[in-house]
């Protein structure tokens, strides 16, 4: 049986600046090894994102979803402090809240949406 090897794929109509974007949020490399318009995003060897640019075909890019990916700090002793200060800089980055930092009894959590538009959770645990 072959391994398989999993990653998210996000389709932008400006893939470079998503790129860039992305790398900052998982402090990850830029791998431009498919085209001039495919971009991978390694965070050493953990998680890998594809962002590549769509079909001239296709009318319009889904947004929004049932799926996000998920970015996750380490655990922290007050997670709404570290999560509001992380999102900050996501916001200089372009980022935009779509629901303000929130406090659980797990941790914080926040959905955002990436320069594009796309949804996406940031999370930072309770530290036990």
């Amino acid at each position: 049986m072959s391994i398989i090897k999993v990653s998210w794929v996000i389709a932008s109509e400006h893939p470079e600046k998503l790129a860039m974007f992305y790398s900052f949020v998982i402090d990850g490399e830029i791998d431009q090894s498919l085209s001039n318009a495919s971009y991978c995003l390694v965070q050493r060897g953990n998680i890998q994102i594809q962002i590549y640019l769509p079909s001239k075909n296709r009318k319009s890019l889904p947004k929004g979803g049932s799926t996000a990916v998920c970015f996750q700090k380490p655990p922290s002793a007050n997670p709404l402090l570290t999560l509001s200060r992380w999102g900050e800089l996501l916001l200089d980055q372009g980022a935009s809240f779509v629901e303000d930092p929130l406090a659980q009894s797990f941790g914080a959590e926040a959905w955002l949406s990436d320069p594009d538009g796309n949804l996406f959770i940031a999370f930072v645990p309770l530290k036990s």
